[in-house]
């Protein structure tokens, strides 16, 4: 961070001041010069860091000069959040030296899992930690005649996407979904896997059964901007058309559906799906509970040759 702040950073811009046969040009999105705030906020593969992480961080607002972008940040944040913000930072710029210098893959994902790890965000005691409506004591709540589903997407620089949903009546499999998209970022693609879900939901389940649908999402800003009914401050115009939808279809549920915001871990099968289906781009939806032993938990049966049999044969 000293070294950012202090303009010392090895960005391409600031090579090219001194050499100037070295391009300025972002070796990763090849858009723009890499200026500092391009390579942190504005560059593609950064901007989903920030979109799917604990911090929800919508960097278009922030300023090009990257002591005010950061200044803009800190203010907001307690002890905690800064804490969060400067390992993402420094995870984004080992994540975009090793695509410039050793030609690795800039994921996001993986980018957000580090900085997971480092600070073990949102774990407590090995509970899985909940925030929202809908969720009481910080765990899944399981009853025998309520629907649980738990979604996520899967996106990167490329702009490939996967989205999966997965479908339990009182805490036991009954059904799920993935399917390979292409959308311009991974708020999008967070939004859709919530909107696939309840589509599902509603074709699937007369209306008498439709009581009790509990959502999880581990993208705070899509759980925040639906319950909050807050369409001024998307992060992504493109999901403008989906986000509208899931709000009016959770109104008129009359508090049957709620969606709540969980940490990354509780969501890893769904998430797990959701990259299997960006990598391959296999799609299928409704999987029926029928297909697969019911005692068997998730992390059990979505293994590769579950998903090789899925691909190839669906039920």
């Amino acid at each position: 961070m000293w070294r950012l702040l202090n303009g010392a950073l090895t960005v391409a811009q600031n090579i090219h001041k001194r050499i100037i046969a070295i391009s300025p040009t972002c070796q990763r999105c090849h858009l723009e010069n890499e200026f500092e705030s391009h390579c942190f906020f504005f560059c593609p593969g950064s901007r989903g860091v920030w979109f799917t992480g604990t911090l929800a961080l919508r960097t278009q607002d922030l300023s090009l000069n990257i002591l005010e972008a950061v200044k803009q940040c800190v203010q907001l944040l307690d002890e905690e959040g800064i804490r969060i913000f400067c390992y993402t930072m420094w995870e984004i710029w080992k994540a975009r030296n090793e695509e410039v210098i050793e030609h690795r893959r800039f994921d996001p994902i993986a980018v957000q899992k580090r900085v997971t790890s480092w600070l073990g965000i949102g774990s407590h005691g090995g509970d899985l930690s909940v925030h929202g409506r809908g969720t009481i004591g910080g765990k899944y709540q399981y009853h025998a005649s309520h629907w649980q589903i738990i979604t996520d997407g899967s996106w990167d620089t490329s702009n490939r996407a996967g989205t999966a949903h997965i479908i339990f009546k009182g805490g036991k499999l009954w059904r799920l979904g993935y399917h390979c998209h292409h959308f311009q970022d991974p708020f999008h693609t967070e939004v859709m896997a919530v909107k696939e879900a309840l589509e599902h939901i509603q074709s699937s389940l007369s209306a008498e059964q439709r009581t009790h649908i509990q959502m999880y999402s581990d993208c705070e800003g899509v759980v925040n901007i639906v319950n909050e009914e807050d369409m001024e401050n998307l992060p992504s115009w493109r999901a403008w058309e989906d986000v509208s939808q899931i709000i009016q279809t959770i109104y008129q549920s009359s508090n049957a559906i709620s969606l709540t915001h969980i940490h990354r871990r509780a969501v890893k099968q769904a998430h797990d799906l959701a990259n299997w289906a960006r990598s391959t781009g296999a799609c299928y939806q409704g999987m029926q509970r029928s297909t697969v032993p019911l005692e068997m938990g998730v992390a059990t049966f979505l293994d590769t040759n579950f998903f090789q049999q899925v691909h190839e044969a669906p039920p």
